[in-house]
């Protein structure tokens, strides 16, 4: 497709602070999954475990 951007970007902002603030954010949420994964159990464990490896494969 012509024109078609997954991504949105605001104006005047550059693509790279852009893509560095992305980053910044997953590993704050991967940090977050991790020490969630301290306390919870079983099936909320593997829930958010999930969770934790798509922001791994993200951050890839």
């Amino acid at each position: 497709m012509i024109g078609f951007s997954k991504f949105n970007i605001r104006a005047g902002i550059p693509a790279e602070e852009a893509l560095l603030h992305a980053c910044q954010l997953l590993r704050c949420a991967e940090a977050t999954v991790s020490d969630a994964l301290d306390h919870l159990i079983l099936n909320d464990r593997s829930l958010v475990s999930g969770a934790g490896q798509h922001i791994e494969t993200a951050l890839r």
